[in-house]
């Protein structure tokens, strides 16, 4: 997990140095875009792996499902090199490391994952 934080955390710094004018390297984009999909489809079986068992109509079972689609749809039409694809995965990311931190089982499972 930590991995994941990292690789969103540089994804909030570009995005935030993007909203004060500063310069962004598109080119730099492309593997940070590539590095939080492979975090996010990580982090997306690990957390519908965790909530599995929440009913359909559980609010939690709505939330993960709704993430679920989510990121489906982001990784399947990627927008490679644009930045508000890279803020938006992260922030997909963030989610689901919420999602991860919050179920009473993710102890054992984000030990596993580090």
């Amino acid at each position: 997990m930590k991995g994941a934080e990292a690789a969103v955390r540089a994804a909030d710094e570009v995005g935030l140095s993007a909203a004060v004018g500063g310069s962004v390297d598109f080119i730099a984009l492309i593997p940070l875009h590539e590095e939080l999909t492979g975090h996010l489809l990580l982090l997306l079986a690990a957390v519908e792996g965790l909530y599995r068992d929440q009913p359909g109509r559980s609010r939690m079972g709505q939330v993960v499902e709704g993430v679920a689609r989510l990121a489906g749809g982001l990784v399947a039409r990627p927008g490679i090199g644009q930045l508000n694809e890279v803020l938006v995965v992260a922030g997909v990311c963030k989610l689901l490391l919420v999602l991860h931190q919050i179920h009473p089982q993710a102890a054992p499972v984000l030990e596993a994952l580090s």
